[in-house]
């Protein structure tokens, strides 16, 4: 009886935190792209650097 009453109310808590998990997710995506972005710039300036 504990077990399903704990499942219930991980699944209720779980679906509340929904919106703020994706708002999480989606932000960390962005700021993935953009690091990764200025990391590729960083890069392409240094070898051009370094081979010539």
């Amino acid at each position: 009886m504990v077990l399903i009453i704990s499942g219930i109310l991980h699944i209720l808590f779980g679906l509340v935190l929904i919106p703020y998990s994706l708002i999480a997710a989606i932000t960390f995506f962005i700021i993935d792209k953009i690091l990764e972005k200025k990391k590729t710039q960083a890069l392409a300036g240094y070898k051009l650097f370094f081979f010539y």
